[in-house]
Order: structure tokens, then C-alpha cells, then sequence
């Protein structure tokens, strides 16, 4: 009747399902795993954190200059090596492109900023922040990634905090993300 398999294999009215547990959405019909987004809203999780996978399609494909943002406010580390703030990668390959956190080790509150889009022949292009960057757990935080072919640029509260410059190359863009 719907979008995804969701909940144990049962089907959902929406179109779009996590893979983790979240607070029932008074929205989805029971479904612990369904909700309901729209083109310019956020997901309220309230304290819980949890990653949201929407279905691959060619409209989420980039394939020239892009800009990816988003706002976190962090709670306490997940103890991943790599925190996603937004992935479409393959879960094969991981060509794809990503924006995400890499939490300092012994360090808590302090994360690297990463970005990086695969652009073919078995070539990502990433940047990373030189400097740790501190995350305020009762503050939110804006991060976003820029790519325009040859300059791959992240930004903490609209600061530059990273940067790689790929002028060894012609400009190249993401081939098929993921």
C-alpha cells in the first residue's frame, strides 16, 4: 500500500523509513520506523538521534557545482568511527558522496569535519578539518560542504574551516552517486 518495508516487513504509507527505532510518530500508523518529511523540514527525533535513510533516486544524484548543509546539535559520541550527517553512498562501493563527523579520540565534544563525493575511475575527493572543531551540546551548529569540481570547502557557523583544492585535474563531478 505504500513507500518502504518497514517495521519487520510490514509496509508503510510513507515513503520514507529509518533504519533504527524511533519515537512513534503520532503520523505513521504505529509504525515506529515511518515518517513524514517534506522538501524543507528537519527531523525531530526530540533527544534521540537517529539515522534516516531515504530511497536512491536519480533526483538525489549531483552532478555539477553543489552545496550540502545541515544543522546538528550533538548529544554524546556514538562511539562510531564516522558519525553521518548526510550519505548517499553505496553500500558496496561507498561511492557516493557524505558530509560527517569523526569524533576526536579522548577528546570529548571535538570532532573532524568531513566531505567527500566519489567523481569515477575510482576517485573521491575529500576534505577534512586540519583543526578539531567543538560541537556545544546545548547549541546548534551549522555545517555545510561546497563543490564545485575542483574545490571541495566546509564550513562550521558559516567559517571556513576546511579545504582541498584538486587543480591537478580537469573539474570532475560525482558519476553516478552511489
Amino acid at each position: 500500500t505504500g513507500g518502504n518495508t518497514c517495521c519487520g516487513g510490514t509496509q508503510s504509507d510513507y515513503e520514507y523509513c529509518t533504519l533504527a527505532k524511533t519515537p512513534e510518530d503520532p503520523h505513521s500508523g504505529g509504525c515506529h520506523h515511518c515518517l513524514t518529511v517534506h522538501d524543507g523540514a528537519s527531523l525531530n527525533f526530540g533527544t534521540v538521534s537517529v539515522p534516516t535513510v531515504f530511497p536512491d533516486m536519480d533526483a538525489l544524484d549531483l552532478d555539477g557545482n553543489f552545496t550540502i548543509y545541515a544543522y546538528v546539535k550533538k548529544g554524546a559520541d556514538s562511539g562510531q568511527t564516522r558519525e553521518y550527517i548526510l550519505s548517499k553512498q553505496s553500500e558496496y562501493s561507498g561511492k557516493g558522496y557524505w558530509l560527517a563527523l569523526l569524533p576526536s579520540p579522548g577528546m570529548p565534544g571535538e570532532y573532524t569535519l568531513e566531505g567527500g563525493v566519489y567523481v569515477g575511475s575510482e576517485i573521491f575527493r575529500i576534505s577534512r578539518t586540519l583543526d578539531p572543531i567543538t560541537l556545544d551540546p546545548a547549541q546548534w551548529a551549522h555545517v555545510a560542504m561546497t563543490y564545485d569540481g575542483l574545490n571541495l570547502n566546509l564550513y562550521l557557523d558559516t567559517r571556513k574551516v576546511g579545504a582541498a583544492t584538486f587543480t591537478d585535474e580537469p573539474a570532475k563531478y560525482g558519476r553516478r552517486n552511489a
